[in-house]
């Protein structure tokens, strides 16, 4: 009698516990998660606001911040891809990051691209424009850089490479910056855009296609000014989405 009731008991446990893992299976299955979403249809995009906390970045004329302007288009841009695209920030309010900590973010989250905003500053008068960038050796564009003299190598991180990673998607990362420059250069209301390779070291350590974007020149009243207008910022969002769109449209595989 005694292995009889032994026997029911272990049956009974047998199926409790089965049913427990069933469950719980179920809800992994159903249950949302706040983690980085792998689904194929939603690529996941990271938002990097460059800047933050201390490190202002550039300061315009009229005293304009580089890390307040980086922030508001990245949540606009943020906004435009919620729904077909899972968009998350590198940060979400004013505190610094390391560089490294950036690309991080996209690395652990298995990101689908990686877009660096920022503006520029120069001491050069009437210093203007846009440019978008894709990570490229220090020693291949040495001579790109003689020729734009205009982008400021101080501050912006440029300094030697320090890991590999980023090259495998070279050929991803340029078409990227070129199909973002594409939208960017087909309106008139904005300054004349430029898109190449350059040693970025907040791009360097990205596992993904990734590019950096330089929305103007802060340094400029003319585009102080314009970068202080949220129409304006909204406008620019707007075309820099669907540079993004296009990009993902173009490849085909959001996971290449």
């Amino acid at each position: 009698m005694s292995e009889l009731i032994n026997k029911n008991i272990n049956w009974r446990l047998f199926i409790l516990i089965s049913a427990t893992a069933l469950f719980v299976t179920i809800g992994l299955i159903i249950l949302p998660s706040n983690s980085f979403s792998q689904n194929p249809y939603q690529p996941t995009i990271v938002i990097d606001p460059g800047h933050g906390g201390r490190d202002t970045g550039v300061r315009g004329p009229d005293g304009t911040l580089e890390k307040n302007v980086n922030m508001t288009l990245a949540n606009l841009i943020a906004e435009n891809l919620a729904g077909k695209y899972r968009p998350v920030l590198t940060r979400n309010d004013d505190y610094g990051l390391g560089i490294t900590e950036r690309t991080s973010i996209a690395n652990a989250g298995r990101a689908s691209l990686f877009v660096s905003i920022h503006t520029g500053g120069s001491y050069k008068y009437k210093t203007r424009g846009i440019m978008v960038c894709f990570f490229k050796d220090f020693s291949d564009t040495l001579s790109q850089f003689e020729e734009a003299d205009a982008f400021n190598m101080d501050g912006h991180e440029m300094q030697v490479p320090w890991d590999e990673i980023q090259k495998k998607h070279l050929i991803a990362s340029k078409d990227a910056a070129k199909t973002i420059h594409d939208r960017l250069s087909k309106h008139r209301q904005f300054s004349t855009s430029r898109v190449f390779g350059a040693p970025l070291l907040v791009l360097k350590g990205a596992d993904m296609p990734a590019v950096f974007i330089e929305i103007g020149y802060l340094t400029d009243p003319v585009e102080e000014k314009k970068l202080n207008n949220n129409k304006y910022l909204s406008y620019l969002a707007r075309e820099i989405s669907n540079g993004i769109e296009d990009f993902f449209q173009k490849s085909g595989n959001p996971h290449n």
